[in-house]
């Protein structure tokens, strides 16, 4: 995530937050028009109604802007988030998807700089929430994709099976779920994924996918809080990515604490967070 804190290589939460402000601001706009298209039609029939009316949109209106303004809060809050407060805001970023998508469109600015923004804001406002969790609550998500294509060993049956080789970064992921005592599961597809999270029911996900399917896979798991660590893509899409190890492990240390005992730096090197080859 572009917080410093995990990751710096998503877009900024700025953006997504700039969006929704559009998006609200364009939906206020709309809601204004027909509520003054509306009227005097209403008036006809009765004052009360048309009164009626115009109040309940302009209480919709007001009520997302108060959404929208609890979605920055919770961004830039320097404690604690209450739980309900969390959930409120959560709920609103993903039901402005829509709406932040089509303006990213209109100003030029891509679906995948949108959904990384999002991922981030997210991110950070399941930072301020999350301060410290088990082992045994984090669950390592993470594609198949991942994995060498010519590996002969299916991985998505047991992670642990993983022999470590060192050809592709799921012996690297293996490495850091042994050595920070979390589960590691290795996905198929979105549908498997959504069955592991409903069998195990962890409290913090740490998931590894791209844009998309990070924004999809955390709204559909919401309320369960979810870290999304982009992976590489230099063989083009679902194919031999990869991922940095040491940014998956700031978010292990960010949730568990850099104190743990069973943590030791030092076994991850330069080479563990650089290019695979196949």
């Amino acid at each position: 995530m572009a917080n410093p804190k995990i990751d710096q290589t998503l877009a900024s939460m700025k953006l997504y937050l700039g969006l929704t402000a559009l998006a609200w601001l364009t939906l206020a706009g709309v809601s204004g028009v027909i509520a003054a298209l509306l009227r005097p039609g209403l008036m006809m029939i009765h004052p009360w109604l048309a009164d009626l009316v115009v109040g309940m949109i302009v209480a919709a209106v007001i009520a997302g802007g108060v959404l929208a303004g609890v979605t920055a809060v919770a961004a830039y809050a320097t404690g604690k988030l209450p739980l309900a407060l969390l959930k409120v805001a959560g709920k609103t970023v993903y039901r402005m998807l829509p709406y932040c998508l089509q303006w990213g469109r209109i100003l030029g600015i891509s679906k995948e700089r949108v959904g990384q923004s999002l991922v981030d804001l997210m991110n950070t406002i399941s930072a301020h929430y999350i301060t410290k969790v088990k082992p045994s609550e984090v669950m390592l998500l993470t594609p198949h994709c991942l994995q060498l294509d010519t590996c002969p060993i299916k991985v998505t049956r047991d992670a642990f099976m993983c022999k470590q080789c060192g050809r592709c970064c799921v012996g690297g992921l293996v490495g850091l779920a042994k050595r920070w005592g979390t589960s590691l599961y290795i996905a198929t597809g979105g549908t498997f994924a959504r069955l592991l999270v409903k069998q195990h029911r962890p409290k913090v996900i740490i998931a590894i996918a791209c844009e998309r399917d990070l924004v999809l896979g955390m709204r559909d798991v919401f309320p369960i809080l979810v870290f999304g660590v982009l992976n590489a893509r230099p063989y083009g899409p679902c194919f031999n990515t990869q991922v940095d190890l040491a940014k998956v492990e700031h978010v292990l240390a960010h949730l568990l604490g850099t104190g743990k005992d069973n943590h030791d730096s030092s076994r991850i090197g330069f080479t563990d967070t650089q290019t695979y080859s196949v």
